[in-house]
C-alpha cells in the first residue's frame, strides 16, 4: 500500500512538471492594428508655395497637413478603410510631335491612397472630372462606391536645355460624394517634373508629382473632415406605403449613433419605396440596414 501511494505521488509530481514545461505555440498576429493616434487637427491647410502671389511650378518641398505617420492610424481608428474609394482621371499629354492621353497619375494617386489603407476599387465605368450628379449615382449603385476621386492634368513642354527636356504638369483634383454635386474637397497645382533626355519621360514624370502631391492633399483632407460625418449615403427603403411608416424609418434612422441627419429625398406611394440621404461617420455604414 505504501509503495502504492508512492508511486501514485511519483506519477503526479510528473504530471505537474509537464504541465509547468507546457510551451505556448501561439504566435502574434501577422498583421498588427496601427497604434491610436491624436485627431487630425480640423484648421485650413496653409499655402504650399512662398510666394502667395505667382504660382510657380518649381516649388519648396510639399508639406502635409496631416503627419504622414498618422495617416494610416488616423484612417483605421475613423474606419474610412470600409470605404469603397474610385479614383479616375482625364490626363494629357503634349508632346512636340504627338498629343496622347496616359494613366501616370492615376497610378500614383491609386499607390497613395492604397499604401494608406483605403479600399481602392480598381476597372470601368469610371465617369469623368465634369460628370453630373445622377452619373455618379447610377455608378455608385452600380459598383457600390462610397466616394470618388476625380483627377484632371495636362502635360505641356517648358524648355530644353543640352538635350535635356522640362516638362509641368497643371493638376487638379477632387473628392466627390456619390450624388447631389457634393464636393468633400477641391485642390489644384502646378509642378515641375524631372529632366529627361527623353521628351515622354519627361512629360511623364511631370504627371507622377502632380498626382503625388494631389493624392497627399486630397488624402489630408478626408482626413481632417472625417469628423465631421460628411459622409453621405443614399438608403432605398421598400414596401412603405403609408407616409407614418416613412417618418417611423426616418426617425429611427436618425437615433443610430454615427448618424447626424436623415433628409426624406423621395417617396412614391404607390411602389412603396422611399429613398433617403443619410449623413454618417464612416463606422456607422455596415450597420445601417438594422
Amino acid at each position: 500500500m505504501y509503495k502504492k501511494n508512492i508511486y501514485m505521488l511519483l506519477l503526479l509530481c510528473i504530471a505537474m512538471v509537464s504541465g509547468c514545461q507546457r510551451v505556448d505555440h501561439r504566435t502574434e498576429p501577422v498583421v498588427m492594428a496601427p497604434e491610436h493616434t491624436m485627431p487630425a487637427v480640423d484648421v485650413p491647410p496653409k499655402p504650399d508655395r512662398e510666394d502667395t502671389y505667382q504660382e510657380k511650378s518649381v516649388k519648396p518641398p510639399f508639406r502635409p497637413a496631416v503627419p504622414e505617420e498618422d495617416k494610416a492610424s488616423l484612417l483605421y481608428h475613423a474606419k474610412l478603410d470600409l470605404l469603397r474609394m474610385l479614383i479616375c482621371s482625364d490626363e494629357q499629354v503634349q508632346l512636340s510631335s504627338e498629343t496622347y492621353n496616359s494613366d501616370e497619375m492615376l497610378q500614383k494617386a491609386m499607390e497613395h491612397f492604397t499604401d494608406i489603407g483605403f479600399r481602392v476599387i480598381d476597372g470601368s465605368p469610371c465617369p469623368d472630372y465634369s460628370s453630373s450628379g445622377q452619373i455618379l449615382s447610377a455608378v455608385a449603385n452600380q459598383r457600390d462606391v462610397d466616394m470618388y476621386v476625380l483627377l484632371k492634368a495636362k502635360a505641356r513642354f517648358v524648355h530644353e536645355d543640352g538635350g535635356f527636356y522640362s516638362y509641368e504638369a497643371d493638376g487638379r483634383g477632387k473628392v466627390a460624394q456619390i450624388s447631389d454635386k457634393e464636393l468633400l474637397t477641391t485642390k489644384s497645382t502646378l509642378v515641375r517634373g524631372k529632366r529627361a533626355l527623353n521628351e515622354q519621360q519627361a512629360a511623364e514624370s511631370a504627371l507622377e508629382k502632380c498626382g503625388e502631391e494631389l493624392a497627399k492633399k486630397l488624402s489630408d483632407e478626408i482626413l481632417r473632415k472625417s469628423a465631421r460625418g460628411a459622409l453621405l449615403r443614399r438608403i432605398s427603403v421598400d414596401g412603405l406605403d403609408r407616409a407614418e411608416y416613412v417618418d417611423y424609418v426616418r426617425l429611427g434612422l436618425q437615433k443610430k449613433l454615427g448618424v447626424q441627419s436623415v433628409t426624406l429625398k423621395s417617396w412614391d406611394k404607390d411602389t412603396g419605396r422611399a429613398i433617403l440621404w443619410v449623413r454618417l461617420d464612416a463606422s456607422v455604414k455596415e450597420n445601417l440596414a438594422a
